[in-house]
């Protein structure tokens, strides 16, 4: 039987992150949807740390794919 523990429920939404770049500095905020979700600085630290992680890996599979293509 396949392992469900790390199964991706995209239904389930507890809070958003919204970043907005600007020219001399950046906007950022928390917007809880999940009332019941207990949002705390390590969630959303950890949230950030997830994106970059996923961000730098597939930059990394596209440079491997450029790479490639040019030899």
């Amino acid at each position: 039987m396949e392992e469900k523990l790390f199964e991706t429920d995209y239904t389930k939404e507890f809070y958003k992150i919204e970043i907005i770049v600007c020219e001399n500095g950046n906007l950022f905020g928390v917007k809880k949807i999940d009332e019941n979700y207990k949002l705390t600085y390590d969630s959303v630290i950890g949230t950030l740390e997830i994106v970059k992680n996923n961000f730098i890996q597939k930059q990394s599979e596209e440079n491997r794919k450029i790479k490639k293509q040019k030899k």
